[in-house]
C-alpha cells in the first residue's frame, strides 16, 4: 500500500507495527475513563439531535480542559498519566514536523511546555471506539482546528471507510480505507473547506479505535474555559 495525498490531507497506510499491544492499551484507556456514559449519548451534532453510539474519551496536557461537544461541556483527563497516549503523541508530533518542514510555525499555537527537542507536541486527544460497522460519524468538520492547525488521526483495529468531501461541492469527494496502524494527516485548512465522515458498514463485525491529536492554542483553551465557567455560573 502506498501513501496517498491531496493538498489538504496525507494518508499513510502503515505507521505502527505492534498494533495489537497499542489497541489493547487504548481499549483499557477508553473503558477506564469514558466521557459519554450510556445515559448521556444524545445531544446536538451539526445542529441536529443525534444519538452517539461510539465510546469516547478525552485527554489533554492541560488537565481539566473543557471541550464543547453535543451541545454541552466535557472535561479532559491528564494525558501525562497515560503511557500509550504519550507514545502516540510523540509520533504525531514527528509526522507533523516532517510534513510542515518548519515546526516553529506552530510555536504561537501551543503552550511552551509542549515544545520538546524542537518538536511541537499536540496537546489534546480525542479517542473514539467504534464497536462495529453500525457505529459511524456523520459528515462534519472539527471546529477546534479552524485556526489552521493540523489534526493527526491514527486508526487501530478494523478497516473502515473514510470519506472526505468539499463543503460547497459534494461531488468533489475522496475516499480512503483506514487500515490497522494507519494515519490520516489533516493539514491546515482542511477543516475550513472539507467535511469528513466514517459511514455505516454493516459487513464490518469487529471494532476500530480512532485517536485524533489536536493542537489547541492558548487562545482557544482560554476562550472555551471562559465559556465553560460562564455556563457553570448560570446554573447557580
Amino acid at each position: 500500500m502506498k501513501r496517498r495525498q491531496e493538498q489538504l490531507w496525507l494518508y499513510i497506510p502503515k505507521v505502527f507495527e505492534k498494533t495489537k499491544e497499542i489497541y489493547a492499551d487504548l481499549k483499557t484507556v477508553i473503558t477506564s475513563y469514558e466521557t459519554l456514559h450510556p445515559n448521556e449519548r444524545t445531544g446536538k451534532f451539526m445542529g441536529k439531535e443525534v444519538t452517539i453510539h461510539r465510546r469516547q474519551a478525552l485527554y489533554s496536557t492541560t488537565p481539566g480542559e473543557p471541550y464543547h461537544y453535543l451541545g454541552r461541556f466535557f472535561i479532559a483527563e491528564d494525558i501525562s498519566k497515560c503511557e500509550v497516549l504519550l507514545k502516540l503523541q510523540q509520533k504525531a508530533a514527528e509526522l507533523v514536523k516532517e510534513d510542515c518542514g518548519l515546526v516553529k510555525k506552530y510555536c504561537g499555537l501551543v503552550k511552551e511546555d509542549c515544545i520538546k527537542n524542537d518538536i511541537i507536541l499536540p496537546n489534546f486527544v480525542f479517542i473514539n471506539l467504534y464497536e462495529d460497522g453500525n457505529h459511524f460519524i456523520s459528515p462534519h468538520s472539527d471546529g477546534d482546528a479552524l485556526d489552521g492547525s493540523y489534526i493527526v488521526s491514527f486508526s487501530f483495529g478494523a478497516t473502515r471507510r473514510f470519506v472526505i468531501h468539499d463543503k460547497l461541492n459534494k461531488k468533489d469527494k475522496s475516499e480512503l480505507s483506514l487500515h490497522n496502524g494507519s494515519c490520516v494527516l489533516m493539514r491546515p485548512g482542511m477543516q475550513n473547506s472539507k467535511f469528513h465522515s466514517i459511514p455505516i458498514e454493516k459487513r464490518v463485525k469487529s471494532a476500530r479505535i480512532n485517536v485524533t491529536f489536536r493542537f489547541h492554542s492558548p487562545q482557544y483553551i482560554r476562550k472555551v474555559t471562559e465559556w465553560y465557567e460562564r455556563s457553570q455560573k448560570s446554573k447557580t
